[in-house]
């Protein structure tokens, strides 16, 4: 009895060991080492702190930023990226901040960007995406190398300038609609006063719902307004995200951002298998980007190369 007693203490002693030597590698080791080898680099940056970089910094800054209203002016910088506008006043061009355990270089040196973006290309790829981004952020935009390629050659045909005149009706009716609608608030008083932010919102989701979906206007709309939702929830969780476990928790959000991921994706299943159904039965495929999106696919599928995703 006393051996095992001493093998379970000594197994819960190497375990804790392995874990406080992971811990002491994840937050403080592995972080310092890139902080030297960036430093080694001739890049200057603000320090590590334990446990989680600047994120605290960042969040309070772009908090001070939001609470102050935005100048009628191009200088967008304080209010976007106030952070990263610091470090680059105190840092230089060629600077690093920190973001948890990762460090995050800022280049605003037209030299250094254009070596990163033509010599250094297959070095640095996209950050990896969290949860809550992964929901807001599929597809093309999350894409990476022959993969990437390969979905954008599907996509690319939609954005041709010829394809792109035949969505100028679907501009033309938003355009007549919201004039339309100005006007008769007009016409009922000699004076009306418009907010036209959310007008402008939902003229902008008009757009995207014509030349995205066609004749599937109406759940194209109901894709935006459940996008418009998920970005708002995806913001407040990325202010959270340096809480551990924080986006694996069963929060309220949590499972509104699941949810509206489950209605788009039924919404956007539903329509392409409609559409398909269509094609199969001979008749002709829309000029909406979904239509360009299945004739190409489909075409690509004729050549014996795989189904898009």
């Amino acid at each position: 009895m006393e051996i095992s007693l001493q093998y379970i203490g000594f197994a819960f002693l190497v375990l804790s060991l392995s874990w406080f030597i992971a811990l002491l590698q994840k937050f403080w080791l592995r972080p310092k080492r890139f902080e030297h080898a960036l430093r080694a680099q001739g890049l200057t940056g603000t320090p590590y702190k334990f446990p989680f970089g600047d994120v605290l910094q960042f969040i309070e800054l772009r908090k001070m930023a939001y609470a102050k209203p935005m100048p009628l002016s191009h200088d967008i910088i304080p209010r976007v990226a106030p952070y990263f506008q610091q470090v680059m006043n105190q840092h230089g061009k060629k600077a690093f901040a920190w973001f948890e355990q990762e460090p995050t270089v800022i280049l605003n040196d037209p030299e250094s960007v254009w070596h990163v973006l033509t010599k250094q290309q297959n070095i640095f790829v996209k950050p990896e995406q969290d949860t809550s981004e992964k929901l807001l952020l599929p597809g093309l935009f999350a894409h990476q190398g022959e993969k990437w390629k390969k979905h954008r050659r599907i996509i690319n045909p939609a954005f041709h300038l010829e394809k792109l005149k035949l969505m100028l009706p679907a501009f033309s009716t938003c355009c007549e609609e919201l004039i339309c609608k100005w006007n008769k608030l007009i016409d009922l008083k000699e004076f009306s006063e418009l907010d036209v932010l959310p007008e402008f919102k939902a003229f902008t989701g008009d757009v995207i719902s014509r030349t995205a979906f066609g004749s599937s206007f109406e759940e194209g709309r109901r894709i935006f307004e459940l996008q418009e939702e998920l970005v708002m929830l995806v913001v407040e969780a990325s202010i959270n995200s340096y809480i551990p476990f924080y986006k694996h928790l069963p929060t309220k959000k949590n499972k509104r951002m699941k949810d509206i991921n489950r209605e788009v994706e039924k919404i956007l299943r539903d329509m392409i298998e409609q559409r398909e159904k269509a094609m199969v039965n001979g008749q002709a495929t829309s000029n909406d980007l979904l239509g360009i999106l299945l004739e190409t696919n489909s075409e690509n599928l004729k050549k014996g190369e795989s189904r898009m995703q």
